[in-house]
């Protein structure tokens, strides 16, 4: 007769171990600081983790370089995230560069958003280079959004240029909305004039339609010509909204231009708000 007990209660047995990551490395407790920052150095993943963990509790600076050199390049995507967290709760002044080098050359999309994220809070006008160098080359599209998304709400204009070509380029709809966003809150006039040009030339009418809405919300000075040349884009949507865009705008000059463009023509909602938008501009 076959006996399965012993096997049963080996497997429970070892089931009821308790796995590293779940249970600590070590007691932390018996932990010197010296003995932290040898684990540090361990071997195994697990006790650098915890050692980097335990070291931001007791707020200890002494092991600042050495967590920064496991941030960068430790081949654990776990240890290089808890390294970089442990540099910030502990107050380091290095944890800005370190938190660029993540953001350029972390292998894990998700090291590279916390890292974005630090970048975002703790920043400068020099970051800008940085997100700008993400949003060219970064290979997740996630990122590549966050990296936009945080450059429009700092105001960091120095990667203009990266998001005026992620607004026509970028692979990702997403990225390319965010970017086009960013163009439309920025006055800058060559950027606007991006946006002009994708208004006016994408081939998706969708894209041409988001823009010209909202472009309509806040319209400037500077989009007087685009949105003229919008009133003969061929969705019927772009042309109406282009023209309540210059309504808005308040430019009475346009007034006769509208006129003139109801009467060629063929869809008669269009017509209407043609000359309703010169109505409001006294034409």
């Amino acid at each position: 007769m076959k006996i399965v007990l012993p096997t049963l209660l080996l497997t429970a047995a070892l089931l009821a171990i308790p796995d590293s990551a779940d249970a600590g490395a070590f007691d932390a407790d018996e932990t010197s600081g010296i003995q932290l920052i040898e684990y540090l150095d361990h071997p195994d993943w697990h006790f650098r983790h915890d050692a980097c963990d335990e070291i931001a509790d007791r707020r200890m600076t002494q092991a600042e370089d050495q967590m920064i050199q496991l941030a960068i390049d430790d081949g654990h995507e776990k240890v290089r995230r808890r390294c970089m967290i442990s540099l910030k709760e502990t107050g380091s002044k290095k944890v800005l560069p370190a938190a660029e080098m993540m953001l350029l050359q972390d292998t894990d999309p998700g090291n590279r958003k916390y890292a974005a994220a630090l970048v975002e809070d703790l920043g400068n006008d020099k970051s800008g280079a940085v997100l700008a160098q993400v949003i060219l080359d970064d290979s997740d599209a996630g990122v590549r959004k966050k990296a936009v998304v945080i450059v429009r709400k700092r105001g960091w204009t120095s990667a203009g240029d990266a998001v005026k070509k992620a607004a026509v380029d970028d692979a990702d709809k997403g990225v390319r909305a965010e970017a086009r966003e960013t163009l439309l809150r920025w006055d800058d006039p060559d950027l606007r004039a991006v946006l002009h040009e994708i208004m006016l030339k994408d081939p998706d009418a969708g894209v041409r339609r988001d823009i010209v809405e909202e472009i309509e919300e806040r319209p400037r000075k500077a989009d007087r010509d685009a949105l003229i040349a919008a009133l003969d884009d061929r969705d019927p949507h772009v042309q109406r909204h282009a023209a309540r865009a210059l309504a808005r705008l308040g430019d009475r000059t346009v007034a006769p231009i509208l006129r003139q463009k109801a009467l060629e023509v063929s869809d008669q909602k269009v017509a209407e708000d043609f000359n309703e938008a010169a109505a409001k501009l006294g034409g």
